[in-house]
């Protein structure tokens, strides 16, 4: 029962960090009209919806990481602003994974979005636990490839950036530093209690969790992929992220591009080593054909 009460108190505590970052605004150093399509989706426009050719202008849609607030995501959208994109974000709850059930409505409400509302190319870039949601929607995806043909052809590319990956051991290992990043006695009983809490509803949560981590290893999309980690990152075990990419490598051929940071702090290498970070995107970009697209920004960096 005490274990019960504290996770009910821990997906109350993620709840409301949700919703605060949701509402709160920050100004960008790009002007972006902003619509918030819903809790979960966020639009952020900076160009037009064509470029000068009158093709559909590609979307990212953007996945970051639990408890990241809108002034961290702007710096990840101004990347891709003023490289041409416009950007979708995603915010979650860590509700949606302790309990997956509750991030299929959220699952449904992006896969449907970008079969029926967007018209262009798409890339995806998921951070940490953001790439947990977007699983969620690739397994949605993968089951219902008739509902969700044209995204097949639209999707270019994939960003894997501190993704959270490993064992049921080492997840609940990142719960509990996201929960308690400073107190390493609430880590290892918040630890405890998720492993407790993963042995009592395995049909519920650890089935589920093995189902996601296949369709990612599997994805429907068999696109180019650019994964940043880091040795030191206790979230995104390198040994865990490095036997993705073999498989990906091995079962696919796919176009793999990995860069791994003896020390770099989790879902930080962007402020690590900005150069690095922007110079594989810009390749990455370019590879998938993503590079030369016409900005009409209506205000420069």
């Amino acid at each position: 029962m005490i274990y019960i009460q504290g996770f009910h108190h821990l997906l109350r505590r993620s709840s409301l960090q949700v919703r605060l970052t949701l509402h709160r605004t920050m100004a960008t150093r790009t002007n972006a009209t902003v619509t918030h399509l819903s809790k979960h989706l966020e639009l952020h426009q900076y160009h037009p919806d064509t470029i000068d050719s009158g093709e559909p202008r590609p979307t990212v849609v953007f996945l970051p990481w639990m408890n990241a607030t809108q002034a961290h995501a702007n710096h990840y959208r101004e990347l891709y602003a003023v490289r041409g994109f416009n950007v979708l974000t995603v915010w979650g709850s860590l509700s949606y994974f302790l309990w997956p059930q509750w991030a299929m409505p959220l699952a449904t409400e992006l896969a449907d979005y970008l079969e029926m509302q967007t018209r262009g190319p798409l890339v995806v870039h998921s951070m940490s636990v953001g790439a947990y949601l977007y699983a969620v929607t690739l397994t949605l995806i993968a089951d219902n490839p008739d509902k969700y043909g044209s995204l097949g052809s639209r999707v270019k590319g994939h960003v894997y950036d501190s993704i959270v990956i490993g064992t049921l051991e080492e997840m609940a290992r990142g719960v509990s530093i996201i929960v308690a990043p400073k107190s390493a006695m609430l880590q290892q009983a918040i630890r405890r209690s998720c492993l407790l809490y993963f042995a009592a509803t395995k049909q519920h949560t650890v089935v589920p969790y093995n189902r996601f981590i296949d369709v990612v290893h599997n994805s429907p999309f068999k696109t180019p992929k650019l994964c940043f980690h880091s040795y030191n990152d206790v979230l995104c075990l390198p040994e865990a992220m490095e036997r993705m990419i073999h498989h990906w490598k091995d079962e696919y051929d796919l176009d793999i591009t990995s860069k791994m940071w003896q020390n770099s702090p989790h879902a930080s290498h962007l402020r690590t080593d900005p150069q690095t970070y922007n110079r594989l995107l810009n390749d990455f970009l370019k590879k998938v054909g993503l590079d030369n697209i016409s900005l009409q920004l209506s205000s420069k960096l």
